[in-house]
C-alpha cells in the first residue's frame, strides 16, 4: 500500500453518467489486505443502511492499476462514478476535466471539518477541495525488537545515523537483512524530504505554477540516496527484490529483514504477523541527526519569538 506521503488518496467523482445519485453505481478501489476489508465492511454497511441506492465496490489490487484501468475505462465511457486515486495522480485528474469537484457536486456540506493539513493534499493550489478526502496512511519505523535485541541493540533507534549503527551490529551477529525499503518514490523521496523541509521542485513544489522544475538533486536527498546505494554495497540495506520473500514488507513480517520504513497501514499486518514470535516496536520516521537538530533550533526559535513582549 501507498501514502506517501505521503502519501495520501483520494476517493474523486467522475462524470460516469448524467447524475452521480445512479441507483447503481460502482465504486473503485485499489487497496488489499486489512485495509481492503474495512472498505469492503464499508461498502456492505451503506448497502445495508438504505434501499435507495446500491454501491458495488471493486478493487484493483493497487493505486497504479486502478488509475491505469481508470484512464481505460474513461477513454471507452465505461468509467465508474466514483475511484479513489492515489496522491500521484492528483495532477493528472486535475488537468484531465474528467473529474467533478467534490465542493460542487457536495456544496452543502463543511468541508473545512477536515484537519486542514490533511485536507490540503486534496485542493487545488486555489484552495479548492477537488476531492473527497478518503483514506490517508502514515509513514512509520518498523522494527524488530526481538532480532535488535540479540544484536545488542537495546534503544529505538531514531536518526539514520541510529539505523546504520544498529544495522552493522545486526550484520555482525549474523542478519542477512537488517534494514529493507521498497525503493518507491512517496516513502524514500516525498517522505524524506517533506520530513527534512526540503523542497522537491521550484515554485513552492509545484504549486505556484506548471514550470516548476524539480530541484531535489541539489538538495540533501542526494545525498541519502547516494548513502543508501552504499549501505546497500555495505550490507546493511536491501531492496525488495534482494530479499528471499521478493516484498519488503513480507519479508520483514516473516523475521527475515529487522528494520522497515512502511504506512501506518501495515501495522495490523505486521504485529499479526509477529503475534508469538518476535516483539515489533513502531516509531517516527527517522531523520538524519544534523537536520533533526536544525529542525528543532527552528521550531525553538520560532516558539521563543512567540513568547516574547
Amino acid at each position: 500500500m501507498k501514502v506517501s506521503i505521503l502519501v495520501a488518496a483520494a476517493a474523486l467523482m467522475t462524470a460516469a453518467c448524467s447524475s452521480a445519485q445512479a441507483a447503481n453505481f460502482e465504486f473503485w478501489y485499489g487497496n488489499t489486505g486489512s485495509v481492503e476489508k474495512a472498505i469492503l465492511a464499508q461498502c456492505d454497511a451503506f448497502n445495508a443502511s438504505q434501499t435507495e441506492n446500491h454501491v458495488t465496490c471493486v478493487g484493483q489490487g493497487s493505486y497504479e492499476v486502478s488509475m491505469q484501468k481508470a484512464i481505460a475505462a474513461y477513454r471507452s465511457n465505461k468509467h465508474p462514478v466514483l475511484i479513489q486515486f492515489f496522491d500521484a495522480g492528483t495532477l493528472d485528474l486535475l488537468l484531465s476535466d474528467a473529474v467533478v469537484p467534490v465542493q460542487d457536486v457536495l456544496p452543502d456540506v463543511d468541508w473545512n471539518n477536515y484537519i486542514k493539513g490533511a485536507r490540503s493534499y486534496y485542493e487545488t493550489s486555489g484552495g479548492k477541495l477537488y476531492s473527497q478526502p478518503y483514506n490517508s496512511s502514515t509513514l512509520l519505523f518498523y522494527v524488530n525488537k526481538t532480532e535488535l535485541a540479540k544484536a545488542g541493540v537495546t534503544e529505538m533507534p531514531k536518526t539514520w545515523e541510529d539505523i546504520v549503527e544498529a544495522a552493522r551490529k545486526l550484520k555482525a551477529a549474523g542478519n542477512e537483512c537488517p534494514y529493507v525499503t521498497n525503493g518507491e518514490p512517496w516513502s524514500m523521496f516525498e517522505q524524506f524530504s517533506a520530513r527534512h523541509g526540503l523542497p522537491i521542485a521550484s515554485k513552492h513544489n509545484g504549486y505556484d505554477g506548471l514550470d516548476a522544475e524539480y530541484v531535489f538533486n541539489t538538495t540533501f536527498f542526494a545525498k541519502h540516496l547516494q548513502n543508501l546505494i552504499d549501505w546497500r554495497k555495505e550490507g546493511l540495506v536491501k531492496i525488495a527484490s534482494d530479499t528471499k520473500a521478493g516484498n519488503y514488507t513480507a519479508a520483514f513480517n516473516s523475521g527475515e529483514c529487522a528494520m522497515m520504513e512502511n504506512s501506518s497501514g501495515s501495522y495490523t499486518d505486521s504485529s499479526k504477523a509477529f503475534a508469538g514470535k518476535y516483539e515489533l516496536e513502531v516509531g517516527l520516521t527517522p531523520m538524519y541527526k544534523r537536520l533533526r537538530a536544525s529542525q528543532h533550533l527552528r521550531r525553538r526559535c520560532v516558539h521563543l519569538h512567540h513568547e516574547g513582549p
